[in-house]
């Protein structure tokens, strides 16, 4: 009994001899992937580009729809304060954001003359422009911008037959201010534009006998919208 009892003790000690104190054989299901002395990364180690006090992420939906309503009014530059044509206008707009502060857009605006007891004129515009906003608070509600662009004019009567209108385009050019209040999807905004129309060659196109719906002369106008967009 007693030669027993030495024999399982000495076994005992030289399976504990055969593995070092603190060596074990690896676990495979939950090894470390990470190289040795690399430190794998936690939610509190990993950083986010993203800005201090940021109320909006400009760059999340970088596409958008505007309609905006409003007026213009445009005259010769040579024209006495008060002569001015006046419009009532639409315009539709689409919008690529390319990076937080610079968006670029093709916008389409039309409308019919309005008359001082507040009737339709004779007289119809339309409006198409490419151009850019530089915004100088992407990151917040309250941003405001600057804007500029240029597209052609037609100012014409409003059944001009329309193998003649693209006779009647003119150039334009147009530099603008707006602010906008920015929610989630969805904004509001109100914006002023300075127009600059180029003069043309003296009109070689009868309109049913009237002649030029407009002086051939170089036109400046502004146009003032309300309007919102809508962000995806």
């Amino acid at each position: 009994m007693t030669s027993r009892l030495v024999f399982a003790s000495l076994f005992l000690a030289g399976t504990a001899a055969a593995q070092a104190p603190g060596a074990y054989a690896p676990d495979y299901a939950t090894a470390p992937t990470q190289a040795p002395g690399e430190v794998a990364p936690t939610p509190a180690s990993v950083s986010v580009a993203t800005p201090v006090n940021a109320e909006v992420n400009p760059m999340a939906n970088r596409f958008a729809i505007g309609l905006n309503f409003g007026g213009f009014s445009i005259a010769p530059e040579d024209a006495p304060e008060g002569s001015e044509t006046e419009f009532r206008i639409a315009e539709l707009a689409v919008r690529f954001r390319a990076t937080r502060r610079l968006e670029f857009f093709i916008a389409f605006t039309g409308g019919r003359q309005v008359l001082e007891d507040d009737t339709d004129g004779d007289l119809a515009y339309d409006m198409v422009t490419l151009g850019a906003r530089l915004r100088f608070m992407p990151d917040r509600r309250w941003n405001w911008f600057l804007l500029a662009g240029f597209g052609s004019t037609l100012i014409a009567p409003h059944d001009t037959p329309e193998e003649l209108r693209d006779d009647l385009r003119r150039g334009h050019a147009m530099f603008g201010v707006g602010v906008e209040r920015r929610f989630r999807h969805l904004a509001i905004e109100a914006e002023f534009r300075g127009i600059s129309v180029e003069a043309r060659d003296e009109m070689d196109v009868v309109l049913d006998g009237r002649g030029d719906a407009m002086s051939s002369q170089e036109l400046g106008g502004g146009q003032f919208t309300l309007g919102a967009s809508y962000y995806f």
